[in-house]
């Protein structure tokens, strides 16, 4: 295993002075303080940072947080997504969703990889779907369908036989349930 170097943004930590009254004329100081993500500490000198300047770095202190969340959620979603895609790939099954309303439909490439195509080849639609289905077995794909809207709760498992791209058939346990 490669071994993985995480390095985060600095971190930037602006504090006040405290304890003497200031002096007339005298603006407050301000210890700046970088934290490095790999452990170490940068301290800059002692600088004269007036209220303005103070705000401008709690800002960007703040905009550096949040831009570092949001990389650290994008990490994490990718890291589900391919855990997701390992999985898939491991038992042999593909993922489809198909908006009900609109006919707009989602196969993960896993399925259509399944069934000979390559990504992008196979279009995401009700009436795509209904092209590989095999005659035969539409009619009794599209009750269960019908079932499926007229009682959400229930559970959706059907068997039909598809179309693949070298005009073979192939047998497809489909198992779902509505979502929104």
């Amino acid at each position: 295993a490669r071994p993985r170097l995480r390095h985060r943004p600095p971190r930037v930590a602006a504090s006040g002075a405290a304890g003497a009254a200031p002096v007339a004329g005298d603006e407050p100081s301000t210890r700046l303080r970088v934290r490095h993500g790999l452990g170490l500490d940068a301290v800059r000198p002692q600088t004269q940072f007036g209220d303005a300047e103070s705000q401008l770095l709690a800002v960007f202190a703040e905009l550096l947080a949040n831009l570092t969340e949001r990389k650290q959620t994008g990490t994490a979603l990718q890291q589900t997504a391919d855990r997701l895609d390992m999985a898939t790939q491991a038992a042999g099954v593909g993922i489809w969703d198909m908006n009900m309303e609109t006919g707009e439909a989602y196969h993960s490439q896993q399925m259509a990889a399944m069934l000979g195509y390559a990504e992008g080849e196979l279009r995401a639609n009700r009436e795509a779907w209904a092209a590989i289905v095999h005659p035969d077995d539409l009619a009794d794909a599209n009750r269960q369908i019908a079932i499926l809207n007229a009682h959400p709760d229930s559970p959706y498992a059907t068997t039909f036989r598809v179309k693949a791209r070298d005009g073979s058939q192939r047998w497809i346990e489909s198992r779902g349930r509505v979502i929104e």
